[in-house]
């Protein structure tokens, strides 16, 4: 996993994109108007010595913390109707995908 720059009138304005960038850093974005900005993140990262050992630090916290979805889908299906069902229970572990 690289960092993730992105700049358009999006930034700040995607759900998604958000928790990658406030919650794990994995990604930056800006809008248009602050291109230098990025810019200069983006050599500032190009400097960092141990960058591919970090960003491997990083993707390992978000997939902890995250639950692989095929695992999920391919049990949903597979045991469908029953599946619909133990979703919809308040104590469904979805944790049991991780």
């Amino acid at each position: 996993m690289v960092p993730s720059f992105r700049c358009n009138t999006f930034s700040n304005r995607l759900a998604v994109l958000d928790e990658l960038e406030l919650k794990y850093g994995l990604t930056f974005g800006c809008h248009p108007s602050q291109f230098d900005w990025m810019h200069y993140r983006i050599k500032e990262f190009l400097e960092l010595p141990n960058l591919k050992e970090d960003w491997q630090i990083k993707r390992e916290r978000l997939l902890q913390d995250k639950i692989d979805v095929t695992a999920f889908w391919v049990w949903f299906v597979e045991n469908y109707p029953e599946s619909v069902k133990e979703v919809k229970a308040k104590d469904f572990d979805f944790g049991r995908f991780k």
